[in-house]
């Protein structure tokens, strides 16, 4: 006679390791709509994915800064502008970071760290000692090429100079603009910031090209129609007289 035996079923023992392996990276650090997901022994997940996972965990010896002059110091290293803060992004930073603060504050707790060599000055920017910033980008300016050098009156800040121009656009080379003759003082805000550049120096009597970046011309807006934004100009200029 043939005898059956059942054979006896092994407990489904699940370890707390095992459970937490079941669960995708990501269902680890996804909170549930009832809170963080826990594994059997009600530990929360997320805490254990973040230590098994090399999340940043903070620092039990980091100290949070109490002075103001400690917060100026870590507001100006999370900014890390180009060629240091200044007094008025560092306020506002200050105020985003932290809270408001008086502006006699701020001004002695620069002078502090600037005295105790915390903090580096250079005209009114600063930036932390042995945190040098990236460097400011260079500025732009416009190209000036003198296809004629003239002979006559020089011009200079505050010389009302009488000029005749053609204005074209870099890409495309489409004209935008022209005159035969066009007055304007040099600095008085009259024009763009290419044409007080590009003209100063110049001799009546000269002709020049100047290549004007969008910085210094129009900017991003333009000047619709005729001038896009962000738009290089090109202008062909010669001065007839100054005044």
């Amino acid at each position: 006679m043939i005898h059956f035996y059942k054979r006896k079923k092994k407990k489904d023992v699940t370890s707390n390791l095992g459970f937490t392996n079941l669960l995708s990276s990501q269902q680890l650090k996804r909170p549930t709509e009832k809170g963080l997901i826990t594994d059997v022994f009600s530990l929360p997940v997320d805490l254990w994915s973040r230590r098994h996972t090399g999340d940043i965990m903070p620092k039990e010896d980091e100290k949070s800064p109490k002075s103001v002059l400690d917060k100026v110091v870590s507001v100006i290293k999370s900014q890390n502008t180009p060629g240091g803060s200044s007094r008025q992004a560092l306020a506002k930073a200050f105020k985003d970071k932290f809270s408001d603060v008086t502006p006699q504050a701020l001004k002695v707790a620069i002078k502090k760290g600037v005295d105790k060599g915390v903090l580096v000055q250079e005209g009114q920017r600063w930036w932390v000692a042995g945190h040098e910033p990236p460097p400011p980008p260079p500025e732009e300016t416009v190209d000036i090429i003198d296809v004629k050098v003239g002979s006559g009156e020089t011009a200079g800040s505050g010389s009302t100079c009488t000029m005749s121009y053609t204005g074209t656009l870099q890409d495309g080379g489409d004209k935008f603009d022209s005159a035969s003759k066009f007055s304007f003082t040099i600095g008085a805000g009259e024009v763009i910031k290419g044409w007080d550049i590009g003209v100063k120096g110049m001799k009546v009597g000269g002709q020049r090209k100047l290549i004007v970046p969008a910085k210094l011309g129009y900017g991003k807006r333009g000047s619709p129609p005729e001038i896009p934004g962000d738009a290089v100009l090109c202008f062909d200029v010669k001065l007839i007289n100054i005044k």
